[in-house]
This record gives structure tokens, C-alpha cells and sequence, in this order.
């Protein structure tokens, strides 16, 4: 498909819409509101963008993978080498305010179905 063609925004808009339903129909309500969040951040953030096709073709395969992870039902191990420290820092602190901001139990698994 060609870069920026009326197929390729078809594309575009069908992956993103896939991706919020795949969120509705996999994640629970805690993870749904996240996951919404973050996708519709990380979309506004780049739409209308000046990007390269690499960079368009790899920000779409990214979320093409996000939603097989959550079709496949597990996620794969979170590689922390590749985090710098505030990274890090970053995401202990999101899982922190999920896990008291929600019901679940802190030793239960983040990323479990209710």
C-alpha cells in the first residue's frame, strides 16, 4: 500500500480502531482505561507528524503487535535492560498507581483478566 494514499489512511484508521476494540473485548476495565489512554496519546501525538515512512511503518507494526500480544492472551517478558533509569522510575510509578488505584491486590499479576 502506498505511503499516505487514501488505502494507506484506511489502513491507518482500521488499525487504531481495532486496537481500541481489541482493548473493549481483551483488557478489564482497569487495563482498558490505560490501554485507551495510551493509544489515543501515543495517535494524537503523531498524527499530522512529520514523519518518514520507516518511522510511520514502525509506530504502525507496534501497535499490529500489541494487538496479537493481546489476542494471544500473553504477554511477553518486559526486556528492562533497554530502560534508562528514569524509565524505570517512570514505570514503577504507573504500576504503583494502578495497582492502588484499582482493586486489585498488589501480589496479584498486573496483567491478569477478572
Amino acid at each position: 500500500m502506498q505511503y499516505q494514499s487514501a488505502h494507506w489512511r484506511r489502513g491507518v484508521l482500521s488499525l487504531y480502531r481495532s486496537v481500541l476494540v481489541t482493548n473493549r473485548r481483551m483488557l478489564n476495565s482497569e487495563q482498558r482505561v490505560l490501554g485507551d489512554r495510551v493509544c489515543k496519546q501515543e495517535w494524537h501525538a503523531h498524527k499530522g507528524k512529520d514523519v518518514t515512512e520507516a518511522q510511520a511503518r514502525e509506530f504502525l507494526r507496534s501497535w499490529v503487535e500489541y494487538v496479537e500480544v493481546l489476542h494471544r492472551g500473553k504477554l511477553p517478558p518486559l526486556d528492562t535492560t533497554l530502560f534508562s533509569n528514569q524509565q524505570l522510575q517512570q514505570l514503577a510509578e504507573l504500576r504503583k498507581k494502578i495497582v492502588d488505584g484499582g482493586s486489585r491486590k498488589p501480589d496479584e499479576k498486573f496483567w491478569s483478566k477478572d
